[in-house]
């Protein structure tokens, strides 16, 4: 988990830098409450051990979370703000954070759940309005949960250059 973690904040930093327009947020689906309350918890020492400054706190979202701490993580660029929302059935559909910039997956999607691996991965890899050409959202999981087989789905879907069966209507 640690190694994912030091991955996503990398990039969090990575992309707060090619795009400062706002500071960048991750989302990262895990397991179950005990594994989403224990990687909230672990973010801000992951962050102290590998310098990486700015990188505020998590959010574990698994039951009834107030409703400001989700604004909290959508508007509040504060340099200790809630960067990280960490979720287990919650959010993957319907949900919008513009910022979000980096997902990871703490637990494993099977070939049934390749719609909320396509949701969740859509998160990070939507374009925003005055996104900087080339900005590219990012995926991350630990190699114990390989999602390269539903990515490379995804990544089939996403290049398609058009619908045989579509005749220009």
């Amino acid at each position: 988990m640690q190694s994912v973690l030091i991955e996503v904040q990398r990039q969090l930093l990575a992309h707060d830098a090619a795009d400062a327009s706002t500071r960048h947020r991750a989302m990262i689906l895990a397991g179950d409450k005990t594994q989403a309350e224990n990687i909230a918890g672990k973010w801000k020492d992951v962050a102290a051990t590998a310098h990486h400054e700015g990188m505020g706190s998590a959010l574990a979202y698994v039951e009834d979370v107030n409703p400001i701490h989700l604004r909290r993580f959508k508007d509040d660029d504060k340099p200790n703000g809630i960067r990280a929302l960490v979720v287990v059935k919650r959010l993957t559909e319907g949900f919008d954070c513009s910022k979000i910039s980096v997902v990871a997956f703490l637990r494993n999607i099977t070939a049934a759940g390749r719609v909320t691996f396509t949701q969740f991965v859509g998160r990070a890899v939507r374009k925003r309005a005055g996104e900087p050409a080339g900005f590219q959202g990012c995926v991350c999981w630990h190699r114990r949960y390989d999602q390269a087989a539903n990515y490379a789905l995804f990544e089939r879907a996403v290049i398609a250059e058009a619908d045989p069966e579509d005749d220009g209507e």
